[in-house]
């Protein structure tokens, strides 16, 4: 189960993925050391409740930020609360939810500054941190610009030397069937060289 210090790490964490230094400054002012809470969840059984952790207040506008896994979490684990009317004694509307603190601090209206359509805190956790590409998708994605040219020179350079050996073949430059060896080895050098491409 989460503690105040594991809280107080994901609130950290959120900080740092904030660019605009005038709102986190704003942010960090409201910041309160976590502590739990539950409230009556709309979307379940009568009854049910759920908790969730305080991290930030704002007592002259009757609201709070808050953290929880549950509800709308773990997909949209931040959000922002009433504390000033009893009818919102609840965890809220998806609206009030998001993936982001930042995203929390800027809908509920305690950001009074400016705010714009591109910023990242409206792509999702899949869209602004991908995971990295897999060896194969690197592969895919540098084979003509890394490993087309190295292939190319490579087979110029070995089909260079296997007409070279069926040259001597033809003409009877000196012992034919050295010659015929000699085109054996530079195919097997191809094909050991397409194998290395392919592995790099």
């Amino acid at each position: 189960m989460a503690d105040s210090a594991h809280i107080q790490a994901l609130v950290d964490a959120q900080l740092a993925l904030m660019t605009d230094g005038a709102r986190r400054d704003a942010l960090t002012r409201l910041l309160v050391p976590p502590h739990a809470q539950e409230r009556a969840w709309d979307y379940g059984a009568p009854g049910e409740r759920y908790p969730y952790w305080v991290v930030a207040e704002a007592p002259e506008r009757g609201m709070i930020l808050v953290y929880s896994d549950r509800g709308f979490g773990p997909e949209m684990p931040w959000g922002f609360l009433f504390t000033d009317a009893p009818d919102f004694a609840t965890l809220g509307m998806d609206s009030q939810w998001g993936w982001y603190l930042e995203e929390a601090f800027v809908n509920s209206g305690l950001w009074e500054g400016e705010t714009g359509v591109d910023e990242a805190y409206h792509l999702s956790p899949q869209d602004r941190f991908p995971p990295p590409p897999t060896r194969r998708e690197l592969l895919a994605r540098h084979a003509w610009a890394i490993g087309t040219p190295r292939l190319w020179l490579l087979v110029i350079v070995s089909w260079t030397f296997v007409a070279l050996g069926i040259w001597m073949r033809i003409t009877g430059w000196r012992n034919g069937d050295w010659a015929i060896g000699f085109v054996i080895l530079c195919a097997v050098m191809l094909s050991a060289q397409l194998a290395l491409v392919r592995r790099h």
